[in-house]
């Protein structure tokens, strides 16, 4: 089976969080990028001060971190197994990725 790339859309409100019922949503949400990142996006987390994003990619083992500024891939980190969960400490670095076949553990990211 091959591993097909996804894409990851986010709008400036999503990645902050930012709640609103359906009808508000309706009228003032819209997408406004679409980012290529790995197979099976699961779960995205924003950096403290909103300058980075981190995808976890099941399907591809990896994560991809995002320029929030240029809406642009800077890095893709190899070396998990199917990570499906993501969490940044406030202070920024390092992230904590949790990944389904890797039973009872949490990898620790560090760096820029």
């Amino acid at each position: 089976m091959g591993t097909r790339a996804a894409a990851l859309t986010l709008t400036a409100a999503a990645a902050t969080g930012l709640g609103a019922t359906p009808a508000q949503a309706a009228g003032s949400y819209h997408i406004i990028a679409t980012i290529g990142v790995g197979g099976l996006p699961d779960a995205v987390a924003v950096s403290p001060d909103g300058s980075q994003a981190y995808v976890a990619n099941s399907n591809s083992n990896s994560v991809s971190v995002i320029d929030t500024a240029t809406d642009q891939v800077i890095a893709t980190i190899h070396g998990f197994c199917r990570p499906d969960a993501i969490a940044v400490r406030p202070g920024g670095s390092p992230s904590y990725v949790i990944s389904y076949m890797a039973l009872g553990t949490v990898s620790v990211v560090s760096g820029q």
